[in-house]
């Protein structure tokens, strides 16, 4: 079989669904049958050099075929939209067209990865009402020619029906996965190591620990005036550490006299990052919109303790090993995350629920699931009820 997978550039620092989209190439490079071909195809100039960097890293033995197209993106998908050429004119034959990216040719066996419709439900200042009405058509465009699309939670199923009108019938969920060969807990001789990296980047001491940027919906405002009630009221010596966020002004003046003890981290390596997140007392996640929410599952697979906002994905993917709680609601959230401190007995129940929830995620079990939508698609005209029998789809982990 002949799998095209059209991908983004992938950055070195890579964040959000640039590590969904790595991983899922490392796990079908490495699962993949040996007489399957998978091709992976890249349009543009721009970091064109990072790109070809970050493949070999995930992909070192040459498994895959990486083909790069330096046209520039904005003039073929100029031609995509005026013009009706086909996937072999742009790709080559091929039996499943797997999109990652927005522009693909016209072609019947299309499978389309969609994380979310964040830009429809919160628009970010910089996306202008005229950007959002455009992107919309074109993913209704995208999605009204595939035979299948991808998402990674049944709340983000739900959204693409509602906002897209993508029948239900040709949504199939695969939840993203985690490396259980990163992310677990430290062992006791491990420990000194993970300390002492995290003290070089100025961590001392308990801390809480968010991940995640400054987006309107990952609600840090909330968050800083929790630990700032955490501090005043319930009296913590816990600092904060964000992970991906900055400490603005108005943040800083929300923290007020606790903003030194709030230690923003930025971009880490992977390294650092795992460090940092096994070491951490709890995460806290207040996000307003989630697909999925990555972190919440890295966190549980490291023996990290989740206090999450009842909203979105996220009670999906966090079940009964996560405490959650009202993201607007800064005292309810303050008592909650004050508890998970306090409570050895429902901290230690956290843990021991939230490593069984992650054993539940893989890339292994992406891969293998969609390897058996690759099958199907391949051999079918449409999708229908047989692709979404409950025991044609393989159970790996």
């Amino acid at each position: 079989m002949k799998i095209l997978l059209n991908i983004p550039r992938i950055p070195m620092r890579q964040y959000g669904e640039h590590v969904v989209l790595a991983n899922i190439l490392k796990a079908l490079a490495a699962d993949a049958p040996a007489d399957w071909q998978l091709i992976t195809h890249t349009m543009g100039r721009r970091a064109l050099s990072e790109h070809r960097e970050s493949v070999a890293q995930i992909d070192p033995r040459g498994r895959m075929t990486h083909r790069f197209n330096p046209v520039p993106y904005t003039l073929l998908e100029q031609i995509a939209r005026r013009t009706n050429f086909s996937s072999e004119f742009l790709f080559g034959a091929s039996d499943v067209v797997h999109s990652f990216s927005g522009l693909v040719p016209r072609t019947r066996k299309l499978i389309v990865t969609i994380h979310d419709v964040i830009f429809l439900r919160m628009r970010e200042a910089q996306q202008s009402p005229e950007w959002v009405l455009k992107s919309k058509d074109a993913l209704s465009r995208l999605v009204s020619r595939a035979a299948a699309v991808h998402t990674v939670s049944e709340y983000s199923k739900q959204e693409l029906v509602t906002w897209l009108g993508v029948e239900p019938e040709r949504v199939v969920v695969i939840p993203n996965g985690v490396d259980h060969n990163i992310y677990r807990p430290l062992a006791d001789s491990e420990r000194a190591d993970a300390d002492l990296l995290v003290e070089n980047l100025g961590v001392s001491g308990p801390y809480l620990l968010h991940i995640g940027g400054n987006a309107k919906r990952k609600n840090v405002g909330s968050l800083i005036a929790t630990y700032r009630l955490l501090r005043e009221r319930y009296e913590i010596d816990h600092s904060l550490v964000l992970v991906g966020s900055e400490l603005t002004a108005e943040l800083a003046d929300i923290a007020g006299r606790y903003s030194a003890d709030i230690h923003c981290l930025g971009y880490l390596s992977r390294t650092e990052a795992v460090a940092v997140l096994q070491r951490a007392h709890a995460l806290i996640f207040p996000s307003l919109y989630e697909g999925f929410g990555l972190p919440i599952i890295e966190a549980m697979a490291c023996g990290v303790p989740a206090a999450l906002s009842r909203t979105s994905s996220l009670p999906e993917i966090g079940g009964d090993a996560a405490l959650y709680f009202d993201p607007l609601d800064v005292e309810g959230t303050a008592k909650m995350v004050f508890n998970l401190i306090a409570d050895g007995k429902l901290r230690s129940q956290c843990v021991q629920r939230g490593l069984s929830r992650a054993a539940n995620f893989s890339w292994t079990r992406v891969a293998s699931e969609l390897m058996w939508l690759y099958k199907s698609v391949g051999v079918s005209e449409q999708l229908g009820r047989p692709l979404h029998e409950p025991s044609a789809r393989p159970m790996a982990k």
